[in-house]
């Protein structure tokens, strides 16, 4: 996250810095996380924005879905276009993290409940014009996101709620 702080404040200021971000999550998880061959990799929490076309979708700020994949993040979203879960359009990776020795469905349960509030209500069509509402898509700020992820990894979250009005994260 602090990576991401970094790049965002570059950025604002007229600069960018890229880097392979799985290189970059390799080189972290191995350094500072303390992770070891014996420790189970089950799973990826990831974080997309929509590239959809649509006005309804398009015109929205801060539309994030955040979501769980047991295989990478890339090989779950190749498909993006062609699914209702992303809004039928193509996606963009925003942030994500390896997930080690937890269950990943339930975290992304957790952050899913601790949003609920914010979540988008809107109804797509298929290919075949079956209609779907996905319930992954959430109106909330990056870096609310990122903070409530800290929150759950630390186990804090149960002090915390988030403000909807004024989009941060508050003590109960």
């Amino acid at each position: 996250m602090l990576y991401r702080s970094v790049i965002r404040a570059l950025y604002d200021n007229g600069k960018i810095i890229t880097q392979n971000i799985d290189k970059v999550i390799e080189e972290f998880t191995e350094s500072f996380s303390g992770i070891i061959s014996k420790d189970k990799k089950t799973g990826h929490i990831y974080i997309l924005t929509s590239q959809s076309k649509k006005e309804e979708i398009a015109s929205l700020e801060n539309l994030y879905k955040i979501g769980y994949s047991s295989t990478s993040v890339q090989e779950r979203i190749k498909n993006a276009e062609n699914e209702p879960t992303y809004l039928m359009a193509p996606v963009k990776v925003e942030s994500s993290w390896v997930c080690y020795n937890m269950n990943a469905q339930k975290f992304e349960q957790l952050i899913h409940q601790f949003f609920g509030h914010t979540c988008l209500e809107i109804d797509v069509n298929d290919k075949r014009g079956i209609r779907h509402t996905p319930r992954e898509w959430f109106i909330v700020p990056l870096d609310a996101i990122e903070q409530a992820i800290s929150l759950i990894i630390s186990g804090e979250i149960v002090n915390y709620k988030y403000d909807k009005e004024n989009e941060v994260i508050v003590e109960r």
